[in-house]
């Protein structure tokens, strides 16, 4: 891919790229065979209606892309949480699913309101994640030349190893559209020069925090992205203590940590709705549920994850799984090896350089036009930090599906961070003005992928996606 050049209306191009690949797999989904081994899809749809034919055209593919974890969405959406394992599944994204059902269920039966208001949305939050991640790697590598290593982010995203769970009425596609854009402004608004310390950006900050708080309502790994707003806060602090009487660091000071209570409401909601409709107000209150009594807060989250799906640490080493740790071993490799060489770049800062001939500056990126003027001694240190803000929350998220979940969901939750798509990019187009340290560049023997095994890693990553996509539509694993 060295010699591609984007397009140069690359808004246009990503849009045809999204649209060809949905069909893609809509065209995969459809002519996937038979009912699936589970019959959970076909029972849930024609429940409200005549019979299983009902609903037209279209309901083949609506009953291929109501699988897995969409059974349950569709029915929480319904008619609201009733038993205790339903609240493993995102708050937020069946409130949504709700309100927009309800707005225009006249032309469908109950429950396929509510499965085509999941596809819409997944649908609709894909494709803006695609435009945001696209801006948001022009502002973390600006000096990108022609804007290549966006454009090819923005594409794998289209192609993501989440495939189909991003066109279903899963929570993937929402989650990935509001930490993208929450990580967007958080970061335009942190990482501009610390003494312009605007009144604008401590308000990006309150709706960064907002937006990540959303996201944690919609997918409770959006607790990660806590991280990024802690990095800040204790810098903020640093720079608090050394200047106590500043009213903009002050400003800051309180608007991060505004933004985290905001983040920790999004997870702590649900777990409140839940206690109170459970542990109180059930008609068993006088007999209450273990996590009810938890020892510090009861969470029904962490108790429904471990009691119903058996998550823990090391429970799911066994060799039985091996085919799905086997499975998930790309996407790991990814994760882990891009966080980890951000790491290593803070560990060796001097290592670090731009290729520009033109320009010495030692930040890794992020100020627009940072190649034209310099940057003061005060603000290296945030800067060279960036991307090490974007490490944090996925390299935890990796170890955890390592060692705690179940590790075939890391392809379905690496749709939600952003640093490996740059990696990977930036890998495709060769383009080594990021992530390589200067003894590697002037070392052609240092172990790291090329353009070339990069790209057939992302050659496999699709194939994956599309089969499957197939694999998904008769309700077969892995999910």
């Amino acid at each position: 891919m060295t010699d591609f050049t984007p397009a140069r209306r690359p808004i246009a191009s990503l849009t045809i790229c999204f649209v060809l690949w949905k069909a893609l797999l809509m065209a995969v989904a459809r002519i996937s065979p038979g009912f699936g081994y589970d019959t959970s899809s076909t029972l849930l749809l024609a429940r409200d209606a005549l019979g299983p034919d009902v609903g037209g055209s279209f309901s083949p593919l609506l009953m291929r892309l109501t699988r897995w974890d969409g059974i349950f969405y569709a029915k929480i959406s319904e008619r609201g949480y009733v038993y205790e394992q339903e609240w493993a599944f995102g708050w937020g994204f069946t409130r949504l699913l709700s309100l927009i059902a309800k707005a225009c269920s006249s032309s469908c039966t109950t429950v396929e309101a509510h499965v085509w208001a999941g596809i819409v949305i997944s649908h609709l939050s894909h494709f803006a994640s695609v435009l945001v991640l696209h801006s948001l790697v022009q502002k973390l590598h600006p000096l990108s030349v022609d804007k290549k290593t966006a454009f090819v982010a923005a594409v794998l995203h289209i192609v993501s190893p989440a495939g189909l769970f991003l066109s279903a009425p899963f929570s993937e596609s929402l989650f990935s559209f509001l930490s993208f854009a929450g990580t967007w402004l958080f970061l335009h608004s942190t990482c501009n020069a610390q003494d312009q310390r605007k009144f604008s950006q401590d308000l990006f900050i309150l709706v960064a925090g907002t937006l990540f708080g959303l996201a944690t309502t919609v997918r409770s790994n959006g607790l990660f992205n806590g991280l990024m707003v802690a990095f800040e806060f204790i810098h903020e602090s640093c720079e608090l203590v050394q200047d106590i009487t500043s009213f903009p660091i002050w400003r800051r000071f309180i608007s991060l940590g505004a933004a985290g209570i905001l983040l920790a409401a999004g997870f702590v909601g649900p777990q409140a709705i839940a206690f109170f409709e459970i542990c109180r107000s059930s008609p068993h209150s006088s007999y209450p549920r273990t996590w009810c009594n938890g020892s510090f807060t009861p969470s029904i989250y962490t108790w429904v994850q471990k009691h119903y799906w058996g998550t823990g640490f090391l429970k799911y080493w066994k060799i039985s799984n091996i085919p799905l740790f086997i499975l998930s071993s790309p996407m790991l490799y990814f994760l882990i090896v891009s966080a980890l060489e951000i790491l290593t770049s803070v560990a060796r800062p001097a290592d670090y350089r731009h290729t520009r001939s033109n320009t010495h500056n030692e930040d890794i990126v992020m100020s627009q036009k940072s190649d034209s003027r310099s940057v003061s001694s005060n603000t290296k240190a945030p800067r060279k930090n960036i991307l090490l803000r974007l490490a944090l929350p996925q390299l935890l998220v990796s170890v955890l599906a390592l060692t705690y979940f179940h590790v075939q969901i890391i392809n379905r939750l690496s749709s939600g961070y952003p640093l490996w798509y740059l990696w990977v990019a930036s890998q495709l187009v060769e383009d080594h003005s990021v992530f390589v340290p200067t003894q590697r560049r002037t070392n052609p023997s240092a172990k790291r992928p090329s353009g070339s095994q990069s790209q057939i890693i992302v050659r496999g990553m699709v194939m994956y996606a599309i089969i499957h996509a197939g694999l998904f539509s008769c309700f077969l694993p892995p999910a």
